[in-house]
Parts: C-alpha cells; structure tokens; sequence
C-alpha cells in the first residue's frame, strides 16, 4: 500500500512538473532567463542546465502520452 501512495504522488508531481514546464514556455519568463538565473545560484555550466532541461521536457512529454 506504501507503493501505491508514493507512486500515485510520483505521478501527480511529474503532472505539476508538467504543467509548470508549459507554463514557463508560455510567460515571459522565457528559458534563457531561467538559464542564467539558474546558472548564477548554482555556477552550473549552461550546457548542463540547458540538458537538465531538455530532459525535464522530454520525460514530461513522455509521461503525458502515456496518461
């Protein structure tokens, strides 16, 4: 039963993951401004963040086909 709930709250935050990734793309707030406030919190590379989020997209893309 302890799988169940972790799983059903694993899925409903990969949705608000989902949805806020849509959001992103949809507001001002572009990605190239994310990037760099990312970049200057945290010193990552661009090219890692940029990879961080093309995969956040890519996996929210694919758990959406499969709702």
């Amino acid at each position: 039963m302890g799988n169940e709930s972790t799983a059903m709250k694993l899925a409903e935050n990969i949705g608000k993951m989902a949805e806020s990734l849509s959001t992103l793309k949809d507001s001002p707030f572009n990605r190239k401004l994310l990037v760099l406030y990312i970049h200057d919190s945290t010193k990552l590379g661009k090219q890692q963040i940029n990879a961080v989020l093309d995969a956040l997209e890519a996996f929210t893309d694919e758990f959406g086909e499969e709702e």
